[in-house]
Parts: structure tokens; sequence; C-alpha cells
């Protein structure tokens, strides 16, 4: 396991100086204290070795297991990978075998230091020092969340519940908690509606019915920005009027004001073109960090 940081560091480093222009290591790179791989292998390698001291030491007092083999696929699959993959870490998922290296080994109701330590469920409770990436105080492998359960994202709360950001502007505190995910026809609160279906929710419209409504389907009447096209398939155009239709989404290089027009989410000015229009252009994995 000593070498794991030495290696992953080496195959970051390696893509990103032969993955990204010089422009773009200096434009988008330009919070990191390289200019060179080899200093990237210096730098990085000592920051992603004092990320892992955490991991290390769980592995050292059994609350999670180390495969060397899986190690190694993980090393190998990221040095395969196309640029468009990206794979700066943070930004872009690595490949599947880097999720196997490390697999943890807490049962319900044992001390942890992050969820990855409990063979199920999340670690409530645990405390991490960020100068030294170790935990200073320790959680409890407990059970994921169910209703009002206090959570930060979908994947703290059981299935059929999402993560729910609330804001009270009379206290003006806010806090999350995971609710049920709604079926169509049911009261919902914002994004908490099954696949296929919109939240009828909107903060100015104190007429919205705040329930479940299935995507409407192309050519239907649709208020803009309130999402009530499917995102697959189409968009609902902005309208001086008020109302629009919903749309085909566009394809590469035609017109566009914003990514949610576009089939790629993408909309950019294009490469041979100065003239400052902005076109659909293909959806490419961020590679350099911030790209």
């Amino acid at each position: 396991m000593e070498s794991m940081p030495q290696a992953y560091s080496s195959a970051v480093c390696e893509r990103i100086f032969s993955c990204c222009s010089a422009q773009e290591i200096t434009e988008e790179l330009n919070d990191a204290a390289f200019s060179t791989e080899e200093e990237c292998l210096n730098t990085f390698g000592a920051q992603l070795e004092k990320s892992l001291q955490g991991v290390q030491d769980a592995v050292a007092q059994g609350r999670s297991s180390y495969d060397s083999n899986r190690a190694g696929e993980c090393i190998s699959d990221m040095r395969a990978a196309a640029c468009s993959e990206g794979l700066w870490p943070g930004v872009n998922p690595a490949p599947p075998s880097c999720d196997l290296v490390f697999v943890g080994l807490v049962d319900m109701g044992g001390d942890c230091a992050t969820t990855e330590e409990c063979r199920e469920g999340q670690c409530v409770g645990a405390e991490r020092d960020e100068t030294t990436g170790m935990a200073s105080k320790m959680g409890v492998c407990s059970p994921l969340g169910g209703l009002d359960d206090p959570c930060d994202w979908k994947d703290d709360c059981q299935d059929g519940y999402f993560c729910s950001y609330r804001y009270d502007p009379v206290t003006q505190e806010s806090a999350s908690s995971c609710q049920v995910i709604a079926e169509v026809g049911e009261e919902c609160l914002q994004f908490g509606c099954v696949d296929g279906a919109y939240c009828d929710v909107d903060a100015f419209d104190s007429s919205a019915s705040e329930t479940c409504k299935a995507y409407k389907t192309m050519g239907d009447t649709c208020a803009p920005g309130r999402g009530q096209c499917d995102p697959q398939t189409s968009y609902c155009p902005n309208s001086s009027s008020g109302d629009s239709e919903c749309t085909a989404l566009k394809s590469i290089d035609e017109a566009c004001e914003s990514g949610l027009e576009c089939e790629s989410n993408r909309c950019e000015s294009a490469d041979s073109d100065s003239s400052g229009n902005l076109v659909c252009v293909p959806y490419a994995p961020q590679v350099c960090m911030g790209a």
C-alpha cells in the first residue's frame, strides 16, 4: 500500500501533461504549484500521501481492507482511459476498479472515521482534522436516514427518499433532511418526484399545485425555468409572453443560448468562430481542473 500514492499521482500527472495543452495547464491549473510533470509528481504525490493517511490508519486498525490487485487494476485502467474521460480527482469519477481498492469492514454500530469504512449504512458523528487528514472524533456506522433524518446528500438517505434542502426565512437557518420521493399526483417538495415527473412548485406563484406531475410532451405548453419538460428530450424556451412549448433539444453545431437547450448540455463559442456566437458543442468530461 505504501506505493499506492506514488503510483496514483504518477498516473494523474501523466494524464495532465499528455491530455492538456500548455495553455490549459496554465489557465485551468493556475492554483496548482507545478508547471512540469516532475513538479506535479512532487507536489501532488505529497498531497495524495497526506490525504491517504486516514485510509492507511483505517487499514492498520482493521476498519478497512486494501486490495493490492485492485489497486494495480485501478492504475492500469486510469492510464488506458481516453483523455475525454477526465479523471482529475474530485472532478471526474475514476474507473470502477478504483472503487474496490478499499473496502469497509465495520459493522452497524461500530466505530468509524468515514462512511467508506462501514459495510453498510453511513458513518454518523465523525470529525476530521483537515491538517493531518486523520479522524479527530470517531463516529458510528448507522442506518441510512429515514423520514426527517438529517442528511448532506441523497446517498445519506434510504431508498425511496431524497435529501431535501430547506431554508427558513424567519429564522434564517437552513437544514437538509431525508424526505419521501413522491409519486405522480402526490404532494411533493422541489426535486422530490419519481423519475419521469416534476414537482409543480414555484416560489413566486402561490397557485402552483405542489404535486408531482408527469413531464410534459413535445409541443405541450410549459413555463420556462419550471422543469416541466423531459430534460432527456426537450426544453422550455424563454418567451416574452411567459408560456412556451416543450421543444426538442438541439444537436451539435446548432445555435443556442444556454446548455439547457443542447443534447450535450454544453453551449459554447465554436472553436472556428471568432464572432462570439454560441452553438451546441459535444460533451467532454473535464480533463483539467476547472475546465
